[in-house]
């Protein structure tokens, strides 16, 4: 098991933030992407469900069955800040103590195996 610690302090005090990797914004929304079968329109979940149905946003067509009328395509994020949609976000850690914010991969780390 490892530990992870600030590069500049060497405090372990971290919170892991997500980020767009095109605006760096960290308004981030998660959600499953769905595809309707009769236009091809893919949008969150959400934006297909209207007072309990499932509806189309772009045909307006009613989506009855799943797998045939519609599918769950898989999960991903939208940047609500610079409006893309996101396969994977970039994490990043903030030091508690200092402030500072580095890449997780770079992140200094210490090995607590044998402790």
């Amino acid at each position: 098991m490892k530990a992870f610690k600030c590069n500049n302090c060497d405090s372990y005090r971290l919170i892991i933030v997500e980020k767009c990797h095109k605006c760096n914004g960290t308004n981030i929304e998660k959600g499953s992407q769905m595809f309707c079968y009769t236009c091809g329109y893919t949008a969150f979940e959400k934006e297909f469900k209207k007072s309990n149905e499932m509806h189309c946003p772009k045909c307006n067509t009613h989506l009855k069955v799943f797998t045939e009328d519609y599918a769950s395509v898989f999960e991903t994020a939208r940047c609500l800040d610079c409006n893309i949609d996101l396969i994977d976000t970039e994490l990043y850690a903030k030091c508690s103590e200092c402030g500072d914010e580095q890449k997780l991969e770079d992140l200094g780390k210490k090995d607590l195996t044998n402790v």
